[in-house]
């Protein structure tokens, strides 16, 4: 297999894992993982913290937004 050739493979690869992982950020559901993500926030700052429905846009900028994100007080 010449050299080209393999360049030209392995940029195909990456070229479909990249519009494969765009099509899931589409598609999905993001809001099965913010129970996750609220989780981890909370540990990170000590505060709990609560999200609301989450949606994510590709065009024509990546965006992620949230309806309502709450943060409890110090104690």
């Amino acid at each position: 297999m010449s050299v080209r050739r393999l360049i030209l493979t392995f940029s195909l690869t990456l070229l479909l894992t990249a519009v494969a992982a765009l099509g899931y950020l589409h598609f999905a559901n993001l809001n099965q993982y913010r129970d996750q993500i609220a989780s981890q926030i909370s540990s990170l700052i000590g505060r709990d913290v609560t999200i609301g429905d989450v949606d994510v846009s590709l065009w024509p900028e990546l965006t992620v937004t949230t309806n309502n994100i709450t943060v409890s007080n110090a104690s």
